[in-house]
């Protein structure tokens, strides 16, 4: 399906996903060494009293440390896998970075108050899934891509559970919401200039 979509939008990029590998390969070293040696984590997970105190590195490296242990590395790693994926097929790697790592820090800001403590690549892969939604929603509209209707109706109820969990304080709502906006925005884009060029 992804590759149909991404021919649907006219963005299709074929070959490696280059920048989801890199992070993974990064979020994966990181991760399995705080499993050797613990330290690894305290030193880098979400810490805003670390943070205040000049340990600025803190706002970045939760993205690659697990919270989750053993389970969280192998559920976000394996997430990271198949969305980040997805994404870069559609949207491409140079939209993928900046989506991961800006939107993902914003997102995770409400993190700092509703939960200080933590981390997990999850966040920022949230925000990455939110805007593969909006294209399974706008997509047959928009750019005639051929959706299953039960797929359709599925991702029209995730932004409606992503605003309940951002109401119930999880930042995994937020995440997806803002993924959605950014999504939106891209697509919008790229409707516009596949006008244009007709």
């Amino acid at each position: 399906m992804v590759d149909q979509l991404a021919h649907a939008v006219g963005t299709g990029r074929r070959g490696w996903p280059v920048a989801t590998s890199a992070v993974f390969a990064v979020t994966a070293a990181v991760s399995v060494a705080q499993l050797v040696h613990p330290s690894v984590f305290h030193a880098l997970h979400r810490d805003p009293a670390g943070l205040a105190a000049g340990q600025w590195w803190r706002a970045v490296t939760w993205m690659f440390v697990q919270d989750g242990w053993l389970a969280g590395t192998v559920f976000n790693l394996a997430i990271l896998a198949v969305v980040g994926s997805a994404f870069e097929r559609v949207f491409g790697s140079a939209r993928w970075l900046p989506t991961y790592f800006v939107v993902g820090l914003i997102a995770q800001i409400p993190g700092f108050f509703w939960n200080p403590y933590g981390a997990g690549n999850s966040v920022p892969v949230a925000v990455l899934f939110g805007a593969l939604v909006d294209l399974l929603i706008v997509g047959p509209r928009w750019f005639g891509a051929r959706i299953p209707a039960a797929v359709r109706i599925w991702a029209v109820i995730v932004p409606v559970l992503a605003a309940v969990d951002t109401v119930l304080r999880d930042n995994h709502g937020i995440a997806v919401l803002l993924g959605m906006l950014v999504g939106l925005a891209m697509l919008w884009r790229r409707r516009g200039a596949g006008a244009e060029g007709r």
